[in-house]
C-alpha cells in the first residue's frame, strides 16, 4: 500500500469511529460497571416509551448508535437485570438525554452514582452525567435550575394528594383548615416553577430545549391557567426556534387550544333546558356584577353529590356575592329531577344539558371531560377558573371575595 493510500484509508477508518454526521454515538465506561449489564435508550415522548437502541456492556464500556430525525427526549437506562436472579437485586440507574445526532457521554465516578429519574414527577436522586452536546449542556442546565423548585412543590402536591385519598380520616373542618394551609404553598411553589420556566426560554431564545419547557408552561398550567397576553409572550420567545420543527408544531397546536381556554376569555353560552322542560340558556343566569359558580354535575356521579354540601356552603357563605348554576349532564330526566329533589337543590337555577349541540359546546368552551367541574366566572364574564376539587374552589373565593 502506498503512502497516500493509507493516508486516505486511514482518514476514512477515523471518520468511522467518530460516527457519521446524520447519527448520535452515546458511550459510557466507568467503576462498576459489569459486563453483561444492558444499556438501553428510551424515547419517553410517546404515550408508551420506545426502546431506540441497546447495548450490553463489553470490557466495562457500552456504545450506543442511531439517529433520529429531530430532538428528541430520552431516558438512559443502566440495568444489572441480566445478571442477577432474585427481583430484589435487580438495580436500575437512569438519567435523561435530549438527544440530536450528536456524540455523547455518560460520565460518572461509579455506576451507583448515576442516580434516577422519574418522568412524572421530581426525585431527588436525579443527577446528570451526560455531557457532550450544545442540546444536552442547555438540557442540563434547565434541570440544574428547575429540580429544586419542582422538589419544593412536590413537598405540599404530595401533602394534598394524599389527604385527597385519605379523606375519610378526616373531620371536614380539619380537612378544610389543612387544606387552606397547604394549597397556598402550593400555589406559591408552581408560581416559582412556571417563572423559572419562563427565565430559561428567554435565556435560551433559540434553543430546543426552550420548546420543550414552553410546552411544560402551557401543559401544566390547565384550562384558565394563562391568559392569552401570557400566551403571546411565550410565542414572542420561542415562535423563531428552528431546530426542531416538529415539537414547534406541536406546540403552537398546543398553544392554539389553550388560547380557547385562556383566563380572562369571556364564557361561552350554553343551550340548555329548565327542570320545567322549557328551553332556557346559560347566559340569563351568569349576572353581571357578581362572580358565578357553574357546577357542570349528574344524579349518577357519586362525587359530584358529594360535593353539594361544599357548595351549599359556599353559596350561603357569600351570599349575594356568588350566584350559583347547576348543569346537569343526565341522560335521563326522571333520575335528575329526584336527584334533585333528594338533594333538596332548591337555593340556585337547575339547569340541563340536553342537545347535541349543548354537549358540544360544554366541550368547547369549557373542555369538562369528566365530572364534578365547577367552572367560576368573573363579574365581567371572564373565565377564571376550572376544577373538580370544591376545596380548591374554595381557596380561589377567599382569594378573591374575602
Amino acid at each position: 500500500m502506498n503512502k497516500n493510500n493509507f493516508i486516505i484509508t486511514a482518514l476514512l477508518l477515523c471518520g468511522a469511529c467518530a460516527g457519521r454526521a446524520d447519527e448520535y454515538v452515546v458511550k459510557g465506561s466507568m467503576p462498576g460497571l459489569q459486563d453483561g449489564m444492558t444499556v438501553k435508550l428510551r424515547n419517553i415522548e410517546k404515550k408508551k416509551a420506545v426502546v431506540l437502541v441497546s447495548d450490553t456492556v463489553h470490557n466495562g464500556r457500552f456504545e450506543l448508535r442511531g439517529s433520529v430525525g429531530a430532538p428528541t427526549f430520552c431516558e438512559l437506562e443502566v440495568s444489572n437485570r441480566p445478571l442477577v436472579t432474585k427481583k430484589k437485586d435487580v438495580q436500575t440507574y437512569k438519567t435523561w438525554v435530549f438527544l440530536d445526532n450528536s456524540r455523547l457521554t455518560l460520565e460518572a465516578p461509579h455506576v451507583d452514582s448515576i442516580g434516577y429519574v422519574f418522568h412524572s414527577m421530581p426525585c431527588a436522586d436525579e443527577r446528570h452525567y451526560v455531557t457532550g452536546s450544545r442540546l444536552q449542556e442547555e438540557f442540563n442546565a434547565y434541570r440544574r435550575a428547575l429540580l429544586p423548585l419542582e422538589l419544593a412543590a412536590h413537598v405540599p402536591d404530595d401533602k394534598l394528594s394524599e389527604m385527597r385519598f385519605y379523606r375519610f380520616r378526616y373531620k371536614p373542618d380539619e380537612y378544610a383548615r389543612l387544606y387552606a394551609e397547604q394549597y397556598p404553598l402550593l400555589t406559591a411553589a408552581r408560581a416559582e416553577v412556571r417563572n423559572a420556566r419562563l427565565r430559561f426560554i428567554q435565556n435560551y431564545p433559540q434553543s430546543a430545549v426552550s420548546l420543550l419547557v414552553a410546552d411544560a408552561i402551557v401543559k401544566d398550567a390547565g384550562d384558565f391557567g394563562l391568559t392569552s397576553g401570557q400566551l403571546d409572550s411565550i410565542v414572542l420567545v420561542v415562535g423563531e426556534v428552528t431546530a426542531d420543527t416538529a415539537r414547534s408544531a406541536r406546540l403552537f397546536r398546543r398553544i392554539k387550544r389553550a388560547r380557547q381556554l385562556a383566563r380572562g376569555v369571556r364564557f361561552g353560552n350554553l343551550p340548555l333546558e329548565t327542570l320545567e322542560g322549557d328551553t332556557a340558556s346559560l347566559a340569563a343566569y351568569v349576572p353581571a356584577g357578581r362572580y358565578t359558580l357553574v357546577d357542570f354535575w349528574a344524579s349518577w356521579c357519586g362525587p359530584c353529590r358529594a360535593a353539594l354540601p361544599q357548595v351549599k356552603e359556599l353559596f350561603r357563605q357569600y351570599d349575594g356575592r356568588l350566584a350559583v348554576v347547576s348543569v346537569s349532564c343526565d341522560d335521563k330526566v326522571a333520575a335528575w329531577k329526584r336527584a334533585v329533589r333528594e338533594e333538596k337543590l332548591t337555593e340556585w337555577p337547575q339547569l340541563r344539558s340536553v342537545t347535541e349541540q349543548s354537549r358540544y359546546d360544554i366541550s368547547k368552551y369549557y373542555n369538562v371531560t369528566s365530572i364534578p367541574n365547577f367552572v367560576l366566572i368573573d363579574p365581567e364574564g371572564r373565565l377564571v377558573l376550572s376544577t373538580d376539587d370544591p376545596q380548591i374552589l374554595a381557596q380561589v373565593l377567599i382569594c378573591r371575595l374575602s
